[in-house]
């Protein structure tokens, strides 16, 4: 108990400190606050969780924006794209879940003309998640969805919002989606899911600014066909108890970029993961029928196509491999990878955050360096 009040106390602090950064940035001509009350449920992704969804859980969203640059052409493509952070704060109203929260990064995305009064925006958050009681085999065992504190955190808004009903003051309500998990980091990872009614108030010091289109749209360059190996790495856990053991993975890839926005991507993809050699040597001892109790190999070589999205220097891609090699069948032979990507030296190299699931239970995160060799 004295943990958790410690964590609280922590938390408030900084909140303290982040309330005070942002309102002396506020002052800046170009930035406003959100603050939303949502009220939803808990989205029951698996049977054996469901005794834990009784109550409707309620969240708190308290957002600081900063308006798009107009002298941003990559911007002008998506329509002035908005960024900023905000802070979730949900109660389950279950004392088995806790409460969790959330700090995002965000960005968000205008549907309509900019210049518009009324306007559309879907909002993507991801960041860093706390939850105060997660599982724990003496205190605790009934949260079977988050057994680590530290939680991965992202969130999705769809909103309708006015931004100037009285002088600086404006409204926003729509719908809001909210996951937690740890990645996979350790197990059991079901991870938790809510939906959400909200709304909400906005406050904008300034004048409204008039988005005009500065850049003639244009079409890229034809781009030749790349190739490119990464290498990466990790930490996961495939069963309660068997621990922490690190994750490698090689990736040999195509792409092509088809325009400012768009790329295809397909290759193979090689995993060795520590903690599933444990747990395939766990279920050999246990097979009644494997008489000389062999473990099967491991090693995982896959196939994968995919789709990259392209911000600036940043990229987000999406894949779905299935697996060529896989003795050791412990998953569902398709998985879905997901990836944060930091282009730099000219975009010949790159670091990124992937995330791989099966069906969207995570298994694993790594970060990974990958270079282009032609």
């Amino acid at each position: 108990m004295e943990f958790y009040i410690k964590i609280r106390l922590i938390l408030l602090s900084f909140l303290l400190f982040l309330t005070t950064f942002v309102s002396i940035n506020a002052q800046e001509s170009n930035t406003y606050w959100q603050i939303d009350y949502a009220k939803g449920s808990i989205i029951e992704h698996s049977g054996v969780v469901g005794f834990l969804f009784k109550e409707n859980p309620t969240l708190i969203s308290i957002g600081w924006h900063k308006k798009s640059e107009i002298d941003s052409e990559w911007k002008e493509r998506y329509n002035f794209i908005d960024s900023g952070f905000v802070l979730n704060i949900q109660n389950f109203h279950n004392k088995n879940l806790g409460n969790t929260y959330g700090l995002n990064y965000t960005t968000t995305h205008y549907l309509r003309n900019r210049n518009a009064k009324n306007q559309i925006n879907i909002q993507l958050g991801f960041g860093v998640g706390y939850n105060t009681n997660p599982l724990d085999f003496e205190t605790n065992l009934t949260n079977i969805v988050m057994s680590s504190p530290i939680l991965y955190s992202q969130h999705i808004k769809i909103n309708y919002t006015n931004n100037r009903i009285f002088k600086t003051m404006g409204f926003q309500s729509g719908i809001s989606f909210t996951h937690y998990s740890n990645g996979g980091i350790i197990k059991p990872n079901l991870g938790l899911n809510s939906v959400f009614f909200n709304v909400g108030l906005n406050y904008h010091k300034s004048e409204p600014t008039i988005y005009t289109k500065l850049y003639e749209s244009s079409k890229l360059a034809k781009q030749p066909i790349r190739f490119e190996l990464g290498i990466g790495g990790g930490m996961h856990e495939t069963l309660p108890g068997i621990g922490l053991k690190p994750i490698y993975y090689i990736s040999a890839k195509v792409s092509k970029r088809f325009n400012y926005k768009n790329g295809f991507q397909m290759g193979f993809d090689f995993f060795n993961s520590e903690s599933i050699k444990d747990l395939a040597v766990y279920n050999a001892i246990n097979d009644v029928k494997n008489l000389k109790n062999t473990p099967k190999d491991h090693k995982q070589l896959a196939f994968s196509v995919g789709h990259e999205l392209y911000f600036n220097k940043l990229s987000f891609a999406s894949n779905i491999g299935y697996y060529l090699y896989r003795p050791f069948k412990d998953k569902t032979p398709l998985y879905e990878n997901i990836s944060f990507i930091r282009y730099f030296n000219n975009r010949k190299s790159s670091l990124r955050l992937n995330l791989k699931t099966h069906y969207f239970e995570a298994e694993h995160l790594t970060l990974g360096y990958h270079h282009q060799l032609f």
